[in-house]
């Protein structure tokens, strides 16, 4: 991957872990957000830091973890996609900028 590309990644894994973060931590699903939306969302966030440091040391395991990165994502996305709230919205939002990058990274 070129510095650009790295750059790139990196930017979205963590725009992710953040937005994944708010979801989990605001609590205003309400009854509407399932405890798995929540632990999901954690999960990803943890999954989305890792890669960027896999990614900043450019380890040979990078690619095998940015395959889990997306899987995680695409999980995550599709719990928060059944919550109407904005940080559900914006955590889908995020993950699926988070899957496009960690597929392309994977390579």
């Amino acid at each position: 991957m070129t510095d650009t590309e790295i750059e790139a990644c990196t930017a979205v894994c963590l725009a992710c872990a953040e937005a994944c973060e708010r979801c989990a931590t605001n609590g205003s699903c309400g009854t509407n957000c399932a405890v798995d939306c929540r632990a999901r969302c954690v999960d990803c966030a943890e999954l989305c830091r890792l890669s960027v440091s896999f990614l900043a040391r450019r380890s040979s395991f990078a690619p095998q973890l940015f395959q889990q990165c997306a899987r995680t994502c695409a999980s995550c996305a599709a719990l928060c996609r059944q919550n109407e709230n904005a940080l559900c919205r914006d955590c889908v939002q995020a993950c699926l900028a988070c899957i496009r990058e960690c597929t392309r990274a994977a390579g």
